[in-house]
């Protein structure tokens, strides 16, 4: 529920280029929100739960990104450390919140991601190799969002 409500929070709207509620917001508070939602992706076990922290995640990534001053490194990390863990059950949802993430904001990180193409698709294609078909129907759903933005 509070996931939820952070989320709409801080939802941008068609006519705002950033939320006016996190412009509002001091560094330091960005700053911890960033640092505890990626503790709580890192540590929660329960998907729903998973995707929810997701989705606020993508929401302060696009407010993040979107503002000049801001730079959130350790979400491309955690991205990348996610696409690089061993194919293992366990490791699944970790691998699918990755790839759902980066689908959210390959937009804003083109450039810096576009430089690990290569060791992507090397990955992309490994999770084509899995029995999950759950990874499979992710991997080429990011796949798409990749592409659509290439093409623009």
């Amino acid at each position: 529920m509070a996931a939820v409500l952070m989320r709409k929070l801080l939802e941008i709207k068609d006519y705002q280029l950033i939320n006016p509620e996190w412009t509002k917001m001091a560094p330091e508070q960005k700053e911890q929100l960033k640092v505890l939602l990626l503790e709580i992706l890192i540590s929660e076990k329960d998907k729903k739960l998973k995707k929810a922290t997701m989705d606020v995640i993508n929401q302060v990534a696009e407010n993040v990104f979107e503002s000049e001053n801001e730079k959130w490194d350790e979400l491309i990390s955690l991205i990348l450390n996610f696409l690089s863990l061993g194919l293992t059950e366990d490791n699944y949802i970790n691998i699918e919140c990755g790839l759902n993430l980066l689908s959210g904001i390959f937009n804003f990180v083109y450039d810096d991601i576009i430089t690990k193409i290569e060791g992507l698709v090397t990955v992309f294609r490994t999770f084509y190799k899995t029995n999950s078909l759950s990874l499979k129907v992710r991997t080429s759903r990011t796949i798409a969002e990749m592409i659509t933005y290439c093409e623009k």
